[in-house]
């Protein structure tokens, strides 16, 4: 009588080859399957698969204005604060200021900067980024797609002719990391306030994953690069391009960092690598007690006071060669 168990045998090592197989297919669901969900949540704008319908009214604090950026195609709404006519002796402006805000923001969480911009004589254009507030798009890209937009704002804002005097950008983290891309892509940008930004999308990015899946050491070096890739395609963008760090080296705007010691989401050592690849042309202000909710509000007053003093300096003085 023939033994049955070398079939045993066989069924069971087919049993845990199956179940092997299972496992390590169940793991690449997970691994990719997660990367892309984190991927495309990190790059989804606001406003995306929204059909949105540019304003047009006046506020109470200045003009709507709407451009068509792209491509890929999108609509940004712009609130434009005039300086009063007594402030300048022809009407003009003393210099024209974007400002830029943070990522799921809008330009409301601007128009404070930009009254006191506009009460010392600049034309103050807070922008609704791609996606954002009143603007229109699908995805964010980081910076890389933002200043382009930003340059068709600025072709636009001079071909209405409120582009007058030099031009300055102001902007808080994701909108601040997008000021110095500006910058780099576009000569006309004179000076940068950058206020908690980032250095690179690549180096923000593991730190902005391991706080928010709340997963730690379980979230490895390599699949956060799976993660950065998986948003490159999704958004259509290089995520090496996402670098301010880079962008400041081809520009001569000069360039005001400031960061609190604080913060946890983007903490200061990124504006200092931004301020080490070009010392030449840029000024570093670390404020202590502040972190990346509360910089803004600015319970010192140093945030403001450094910052119109920079645009004051490089917008509006006939000193505006000077090094920093």
């Amino acid at each position: 009588m023939q033994s049955t168990k070398p079939t045993r045998r066989r069924r069971r090592r087919r049993f845990w080859a199956i179940g092997a197989a299972a496992l390590v297919a169940f793991s690449a669901v997970v691994y990719f399957g997660g990367a892309y969900v984190t991927a495309r949540a990190t790059v989804s704008a606001p406003n995306q698969g929204r059909k949105i319908e540019a304003p047009t009214q006046a506020t109470d604090f200045g003009d709507l204005l709407s451009v068509s950026v792209g491509p890929p195609d999108a609509r940004l709404v712009l609130c434009v604060l005039n300086p009063s006519p007594s402030l300048t002796a022809d009407g003009s402006a003393a210099g024209t200021i974007l400002l830029l805000h943070g990522v799921r923001g809008n330009k409301s969480h601007m128009l404070g900067m930009g009254s006191q911009l506009a009460s010392r004589g600049y034309r103050a254009v807070a922008v609704d980024l791609r996606g954002h507030g009143d603007s229109s798009g699908d995805w964010l890209t980081f910076g890389v797609q933002e200043s382009r937009d930003l340059s068709q704002v600025l072709d636009f804002l001079a071909e209405q002719g409120l582009l007058q005097g030099r031009v300055g950008i102001f902007g808080a983290s994701y909108g601040g990391a997008t000021a110095v891309m500006l910058a780099g892509r576009d000569y006309r940008v004179d000076a940068v306030v950058c206020v908690a930004g980032f250095s690179a999308f690549r180096d923000v990015l593991p730190s902005y994953v391991r706080r928010y899946l709340r997963l730690g050491p379980l979230l490895t070096d390599m699949w956060i690069e799976t993660v950065t890739r998986q948003a490159g395609r999704i958004a259509g963008f290089d995520p090496s391009d996402a670098s301010p760090m880079k962008a400041i080296t081809q520009s001569q705007a000069q360039l005001l960092l400031i960061h609190g010691l604080c913060d946890e989401h983007i903490p200061s050592s990124h504006s200092e690598l931004v301020y080490q690849a070009a010392p030449s042309h840029s000024r570093l202000v670390l404020i202590p007690g502040e972190d990346h909710e509360t910089i803004m509000a600015d319970r010192s007053g140093i945030m403001t006071r450094e910052t119109l003093a920079w645009f004051d300096r490089w917008l509006n003085t006939p000193q505006g060669d000077e090094p920093p």
